[in-house]
């Protein structure tokens, strides 16, 4: 029989683990771990565990990380064995309203109930999607307003979207009290009064 010789390779390798770092057991769908060759980059797993309650952030280095190192399908550089942590926000509890009726004269906005968290959170306000501040956009005309929002709390999943206020135009009714001058006569048809509304309120 004749001598077969065959030549491998060894080729360095690290590790990439992955840790589910909660307290229960309701997180399914977490990725297995990976190997990284020496010098090659590395995909992290395309995989984002759920997990009840919370919202996947993404991977930390830390085990307390609350900064994202890695997202699904980032580039895994480093020539070391590693354990990604993932990343949980906790989801709000939460019911944003905007008003709708008729012109009261008064100032009409959004509506916001937050139940969790219960307190710490912040709220900001803007007529559009990019320009948001903590100051309370209210209305008063009669017209269609969109009010974007976004609630804000470090550690939660952040909230943001928009609603419609819709103030409606109020029925008006006056009273006229006319003088009677002279050559006029109560009960007789002397034509129409004209009345003319300026507020852009109503």
């Amino acid at each position: 029989s004749a001598d077969v010789s065959r030549t491998f390779k060894v080729v360095q390798g690290y590790k990439v683990t992955y840790d589910a770092n909660a307290g229960d057991s309701s997180v399914t769908g977490m990725p297995s771990e990976q190997y990284k060759i020496k010098g090659q980059d590395l995909v992290i797993s395309k995989s984002a565990p759920s997990r009840t309650g919370y919202t996947f952030a993404g991977w930390s280095t830390q085990s307390t990380g609350t900064t994202v190192s890695y997202e699904p399908r980032a580039i895994y550089k480093a020539d070391q064995s590693v354990t990604l942590y993932a990343v949980w926000l906790k989801n709000m509890t939460w019911n944003v309203s905007g008003y709708t009726g008729t012109y009261d004269g008064a100032y009409h906005g959004l509506n916001v109930t937050v139940t969790d968290p219960s307190a710490g959170y912040t709220v900001k306000y803007g007529s559009s999607e990019g320009n948001l501040s903590t100051t309370v956009l209210t209305y008063k005309n009669a017209g269609t307003y969109n009010i974007y929002y976004s609630i804000y709390k470090n550690g939660y999943q952040t909230v943001s979207s928009m609603r419609t206020v819709t103030i409606g135009r109020a029925d008006a009714s006056i009273t006229l009290n006319v003088s009677l001058g002279t050559g006029l006569k109560s009960g007789e048809n002397y034509g129409t009064v004209l009345v003319e509304f300026f507020d852009e309120d109503l």
